[in-house]
């Protein structure tokens, strides 16, 4: 059965915006408003056939992508989520051979390239989060899920991306369901998707349940062939974008030759797990959950005594007053980081001269928040703190109206707020890219 493409990608006009503003990157609130009646709130896919106005990624966008990632693999440095699959088998050893590098001019000469190495098996090559290297591109998936997040109450969900290329025949891991909302733009090839409805596995005798939050569940059967009839196909070509729910069961299938997508994920449901693993894995809070060691000890093992003793901990000294401060530094880093679990890095070895011209873009603010003794600031998912008495408040309002002002200007304007103070803000500014020059 193959999925309706008339629904709200199809009015879209190709190489058209119908963003006011000319957001290249956002179908519009109109577009949006239909998208979530007849997709989103009704829990079906759909391929969405042309619906910005520019690639929200292009060849050469993941070719480079790729470069950067597998630099970092080759160097040692974290590099993020990256899987590389032969057939059905995910290798864990010499992975970087088969990254793409310097010798490779496209993705379809890295493609080549990597099939005579591995004897004309089939491959898949998957980044995680890929978005956390480019900035360009975390801008552009920010701006296709701003809409949804004025349909919806997006504070309730986390986003995330993903490259899947390869000339694989099926999805290495075979049929499965994930906790995300996927919306899978094509880059290069024809993409086709088979989905089903969450009943029609619900009595599977070859579940396998999720490993991890937002982990995925699946079938341990690689033939599905049984199934197929019972599946929606989602097909498109470069500037479509396959759209299925998170309660939908999914696998990826070859139309022929090297395929490729960037993926945006709105993981829904996890956001509670996510800010206690991000509250515990934070140094900032070990001094006092290190508390709750001693616990058991000096409890002997009476149940009431350990329940009692262990809330005590946490709700006495400064346990409740560093609570507050790293919660309102996550919820504001969650809010300028557009609902990113993971935000685009900072830039480094950025100058600033007092003639530099900067501006703010009032689409997305810088945030502040007077806690106690600081005022936090947040911007693109990043916080730093400054003295309280500062005065930085005011100079963050005036480059939220997003007019364009010299260095020197704001330094004079701003006398009251110590020069350092100043010149902190607007250079870190700058490394996280809430201001342009």
């Amino acid at each position: 059965m193959r999925a309706p493409s008339s629904g709200p990608g199809a009015s879209s006009t190709p190489g058209k915006s119908s963003t006011p503003g000319g957001d290249a990157f956002s179908p519009g609130a109109a577009w949006w408003e239909r998208f979530v009646a007849d997709c989103w709130d009704a829990d079906r896919p759909a391929v969405l056939r042309q619906p910005l106005a520019q690639p929200l990624a292009t060849p050469g966008d993941l070719l480079h992508m790729f470069r950067g990632i597998a630099d970092r693999f080759r160097s040692g440095a974290p590099a993020g989520g990256l899987l590389f699959c032969i057939e059905y088998a995910s290798k864990v050893t010499e992975i970087a051979r088969h990254l793409p590098d310097a010798r490779d001019a496209s993705l379809d000469a890295w493609a080549a390239r990597t099939s005579e190495e591995l004897g004309g098996r089939r491959f898949a090559l998957v980044a995680h989060a890929p978005h956390v290297a480019s900035f360009e591109h975390w801008s552009r998936a920010r701006s296709f899920t701003r809409g949804l997040g004025a349909a919806t109450s997006l504070e309730e969900y986390l986003i995330d991306t993903e490259i899947f290329v390869g000339d694989y025949l099926v999805t290495p891991q075979g049929v499965h369901v994930d906790a995300t909302n996927a919306f899978s733009f094509v880059v290069q090839g024809r993409k086709r998707m088979l989905v089903w409805p969450p009943h029609v596995f619900a009595g599977s005798p070859h579940k396998r349940s999720p490993r991890s939050m937002g982990g995925s569940t699946y079938i341990d059967d690689l033939d599905y062939a049984p199934y197929r009839s019972q599946a929606v196909v989602l097909e498109g070509e470069p500037g479509d974008v396959l759209y299925w729910p998170a309660t939908w069961w999914h696998v990826g299938e070859s139309t022929g030759g090297l395929a490729a997508t960037f993926n945006i994920s709105v993981l829904r449901g996890q956001l509670p797990m996510y800010v206690a693993q991000k509250l515990l894995a934070d140094p900032a809070t070990q001094t006092e959950l290190a508390g709750l060691a001693s616990v058991e000890r000096q409890a002997q093992g009476d149940l009431d005594a350990l329940v009692g003793r262990s809330v005590e901990v946490l709700a006495s000294g400064e346990s409740p007053r560093r609570l507050r401060r790293w919660l309102t530094r996550f919820w504001m880093n969650h809010l300028t980081g557009a609902r990113f679990a993971t935000p685009p890095a900072p830039r480094t070895g950025v100058s600033m001269s007092v003639r530099l011209v900067v501006r703010a873009d009032p689409r997305y603010p810088i945030r502040w928040r007077a806690v106690e003794d600081a005022i936090v600031i947040s911007a693109n998912g990043h916080a730093i703190e400054l003295p309280g008495g500062s005065g930085a408040g005011v100079l963050i309002d005036e480059l939220n109206r997003g007019e364009p002002a010299s260095v020197a200007a704001l330094l004079e304007r701003h006398g009251g707020i110590p020069v350092a103070d100043v010149r902190a803000l607007l250079k870190w500014l700058l490394e996280v890219q809430a201001l342009t020059s």
